[in-house]
């Protein structure tokens, strides 16, 4: 029971890193890609679509 509640809250923490960390690689693209709007379109499709 311990075991699995903390594997639980491992997995959580994990999960919130990684949404931070792509969070702030989208803006930077963002940032970095406004004048290819191109390259930013296709990206942010691809991870939509890796998301869902």
């Amino acid at each position: 029971m311990f075991k699995s509640s903390q594997t639980e809250r491992n997995i959580k923490h994990v999960h919130r890193i990684v949404r931070g960390r792509r969070q702030r690689h989208r803006q930077r693209q963002t940032a970095t890609a406004s004048s290819e709007a191109d390259g930013t379109a296709s990206s942010e499709a691809d991870g939509n679509g890796r998301r869902a």
